[in-house]
């Protein structure tokens, strides 16, 4: 019994044995790509015995190569909207990935600008032609210079093309695209008039005339003198300093109306635009800011644009398209893509209208939605120059900042406070009761 349940039991391993030995056999990746070349290969030497096989796959082959070059180009404008085209494919990378999958089933030698496997290839077809008709050779030939000829054109020139118009350039094209959208906005168009017309008053003698005046009309005048101390008190507060500063430059604060000596200056300077200087500026704490509100907000955001859109950038930009534009007229001028309009104007067989199509439709609509991105860069500075007040202003804000200008006037209207009180100090004794507190 022991001995049956002995041999039972090496039965049983050996079974187990066998049957993880012959378990099913794992291919590597490499094993099974071999085993797919292989029979490619004997497919493709099978085709060169049967001429109507070989010319059916001749003519498959041609129209894919097209249909497939057409379907890039046509791909390229399929993102209308430059506001938001950094969501969709950019040139460099639907031209990689297309040429990756026609190199993949039909390898071609840029060198030599032809095919070097498959039924495209010349080499392949010098060893079926023994089997061939005349016409048969006439066709397929044909075929094959055609597709050659686009794939010359499709893997040289507008490789370097597509290349150019990569991710980085495409997101540049919408930062531009969204630039040129703020600029047409009533947000962008109010803040471009009032930098302009604040420049230009904070440049004018506006300013100095009213220090000036107000000086004049202090003069030595004994009234004035104890009018100027029964507000600013023997010692000038920063906050008294402050509503000065407003009431000097501005004739108010968005924060306060001024109300000690007026000095024959009126309490309230409108711009050019017709809006309030006081709406846009406000000077607290001895410093220039922007005023609490939406106009001013606005400005702010508007003067924030300079530091993203300066003069150099606007420079880059534009040299940017004009590369951009320049390969792609080189692309459409090189001897490869030529020969392609001369190609499409022979038919014999029906891929050709594919082909016609290709070279008259899609391949030039592609080239169109390129040459619009490169348009849009190049053209930003002349867009800005003739729509708008922001290269100007930008150069402005670049030279002199708009604080600045209101920090050189802010100088200014304090020596003038300052001469007033050093004035006042010698007409009113230094007993009065004005005198004797801050």
């Amino acid at each position: 019994m022991k001995t049956q349940y002995l041999l039972f039991s090496l039965l049983l391993c050996g079974l187990t044995a066998t049957a993880q030995d012959g378990a099913g056999y794992d291919f590597t990746e490499e094993e099974a790509a071999t085993d797919a070349q292989l029979a490619k290969q004997q497919e493709l030497q099978a085709l060169i015995g049967n001429a109507p096989k070989y010319e059916a796959a001749t003519h498959e082959a041609y129209a894919i190569v097209v249909n497939a070059i057409a379907g890039c180009c046509n791909q390229l404008r399929g993102h209308k909207d430059l506001v938001d085209c950094s969501n969709y494919p950019d040139a460099d990378t639907l031209h990689k990935e297309a040429l990756a999958n026609l190199l993949a089933n039909y390898p071609f030698d840029a060198s030599s600008g032809q095919f070097t496997e498959g039924v495209l290839s010349r080499v392949m077809l010098s060893k079926a032609k023994p089997n061939m008709t005349g016409d048969q050779v006439t066709r397929i030939e044909h075929m094959i210079t055609r597709a050659e000829a686009i794939m010359r054109w499709f893997i040289g020139p507008f490789r370097f093309l597509c290349g150019l118009h990569n991710h980085d350039f495409q997101k540049e094209v919408q930062r531009v695209a969204r630039f040129i959208e703020y600029t047409k906005t009533d947000e962008f168009k109010s803040a471009d008039e009032a930098y302009r017309a604040l420049v230009i008053y904070f440049d004018s003698n506006d300013v100095p005339n009213r220090a000036m005046t107000a000086e004049r009309s202090f003069g030595y005048n004994q009234q004035q003198a104890y009018v100027f101390y029964n507000y600013f008190h023997n010692r000038i507060s920063d906050q008294e300093r402050e509503k000065w500063l407003n009431f000097v430059l501005m004739g108010r604060s968005i924060r306060y109306r001024y109300d000690g000596p007026i000095l024959n200056l009126s309490n309230e300077i409108t711009l050019r635009t017709g809006k309030p200087v006081y709406w846009y500026i406000d000077i607290h704490g001895t410093k220039p800011r922007m005023a609490a509100t939406e106009l001013a907000s606005k400005l702010s955001s508007y003067i924030n644009t300079f530091q993203r859109w300066n003069e150099r950038r606007l420079i880059d930009v534009a040299g940017l398209g004009k590369n951009a534009f320049e390969q792609l007229h080189d692309a459409i001028s090189h001897s490869t893509f030529n020969k392609l309009d001369t190609l499409a104007g022979e038919t014999l067989v029906k891929e050709d209208i594919d082909f016609k199509e290709a070279i008259q439709k899609a391949i030039p609509n592609g080239l169109q939605a390129l040459m619009e991105k490169d348009d849009l860069l190049m053209g930003l500075p002349d867009y800005l120059a003739d729509n708008t007040k922001y290269v100007d202003n930008c150069k402005f804000e670049s030279k002199t900042s708009l604080r600045a200008r209101v920090l050189r006037r802010m100088e200014m209207a304090n020596r003038i406070l300052d001469n007033i009180a050093s004035k006042a100090a010698k007409i009113v004794p230094a007993y009065h009761p004005s005198r004797q507190r801050d």
